[in-house]
């Protein structure tokens, strides 16, 4: 398949526009080493050292691009991203089974800084590690760089190790993350589904979602308000890797949100929880324990990250939610803006 195969271009909807990532042409390698140069002029402005490349930038972008691992991202057609992605890396992995994509240079344009770009970017090289077969991503960066460790790790990724590279200064630190794939939930329906949910799903998981909001209202529960819920967020956590769904023979039965920092209801925290957010079941399916094993999930798919506590959320006047969260393990840590914070210990993964 040849570098301009319009089928190998892939399209990622979110609320900031639609980011395409397709392999790098050689007509597009003065455009990736700007990305490069501007992203590393900022990590320096931050007070990190990026290291310098082993031999001129440009050389690497296009031996990269001649060997169809270098891919760019387009936001709205405009240059926002690049990243390389390959199968093997002995250099800083060694010699472990061939079970990985490995994703290196991932640098996004400062200018659009904020708007999760390198969420979509990692969440999209996982999606072609799932195509080829293999189960984890996994990624480096510089030891001393603390941000990035810590931007990782809030992407989901557990840090493995460090490993020194003989006869170089770099000393790298390594993470790893197991790809999400469709799996089945113990359940009475027996043959639940859970996966990530897809860009079509959108318009469902809102028509679920407002179900769900309307039904608590109507009893009194401003746990969610009709309304609540918009398209634009939503595709985010769909593209960023955040929202799974379930379904019962096809049918969708349920969902949640599962991410690794929650800044607006915790504020600054480490980097060592999993956050549940928009867990709702389908009133055709109330009362088969679907919630719970949504909420278990979590659980393992956190501890998996190497994460030690899962938190979650709810209206402080909710009495039924908080004595259900209470009766899963779940232990009041905190109130915020009417809202009673939960949190649970992890067993380790």
């Amino acid at each position: 398949m040849s570098q301009d195969d319009p089928q190998r271009k892939d399209t990622i909807a979110t609320s900031a526009g639609t980011l395409t990532v397709a392999p790098a042409r050689f007509a597009e390698v003065d455009a990736l080493v700007a990305i490069h140069e501007a992203a590393a002029a900022s990590v320096r402005a931050r007070g990190y050292d990026p290291g310098e490349p082993p031999r001129p930038l440009r050389d690497i972008v296009a031996a990269r691009t001649a060997s169809g691992e270098q891919y760019l991202a387009r936001l709205d057609a405009a240059p926002a991203a690049a990243l390389t992605l390959q199968w093997r890396d002995r250099a800083i992995w060694g010699d472990v089974p061939d079970d990985a994509a490995y994703v290196h240079g991932l640098m996004v344009a400062p200018a659009l800084a904020g708007r999760r770009i390198g969420r979509y970017l990692l969440r999209w090289a996982e999606r072609q590690a799932a195509a080829a077969g293999k189960p984890y991503t996994r990624l480096d960066c510089r030891a001393d760089n603390l941000a990035l460790r810590a931007y990782y790790a809030r992407a989901g990724f557990a840090g493995r190790s460090e490993v020194a590279l003989a006869g170089h200064a770099y000393v790298g630190a390594r993470f790893e993350r197991r790809v999400p794939v469709p799996e089945r939930l113990q359940t009475p329906l027996d043959a639940v589904i859970l996966a990530p949910a897809e860009g079509s799903d959108a318009d469902a998981l809102l028509a679920l979602l407002e179900e769900a909001a309307r039904w608590l209202t109507a009893r009194g529960i401003d746990q969610w308000r009709p309304g609540i819920f918009a398209r634009g967020p939503l595709l985010d956590e769909i593209a960023a890797g955040e929202r799974f769904v379930a379904r019962w023979d096809g049918v969708l039965a349920g969902t949640l949100r599962l991410c690794w920092d929650d800044p607006a209801t915790w504020g600054t925290q480490p980097p060592d929880a999993g956050y549940v957010h928009g867990l709702a079941v389908a009133r055709t399916f109330a009362g088969r324990a679907l919630g719970r094993a949504l909420r278990d999930w979590a659980a393992r798919a956190a501890a998996d990250a190497g994460k030690t506590t899962l938190r979650l959320d709810c209206v402080a006047h909710n009495a039924p939610l908080r004595a259900y969260y209470q009766r899963a393990g779940f232990t009041v840590c905190g109130e915020v803006d009417g809202g009673t914070l939960f949190e649970r210990r992890l067993a380790p993964g």
